[in-house]
């Protein structure tokens, strides 16, 4: 319950903020993930080394998410 508190308190009118940063950060990873997946659809593509190169692929976009939400934590945080 501490955690939850202190991160209403953080955020506490930086909502609009918050929220643009999320689609701009979130949309671009989506549209790599949704596009590396369709290669997935095609039958001869569909075997272990390109999922794994997918794997990958979501893998470094879920850790710019994982850097950028960081960034913004810290950022409301020196404020």
């Amino acid at each position: 319950m501490p955690a939850i508190t202190m991160s209403w308190h953080r955020t506490k009118g930086h909502f609009w903020i918050i929220l643009g940063y999320l689609i701009a950060i979130v949309t671009p990873v989506l549209i790599a993930i949704l596009f590396s997946g369709a290669i997935l659809l095609i039958p001869f593509l569909d075997n272990f080394v390109v999922s794994a190169i997918h794997s990958v692929i979501i893998s470094i976009a879920m850790m710019y998410v994982t850097i950028a939400m960081t960034v913004l934590a810290l950022h409301l945080n020196a404020e």
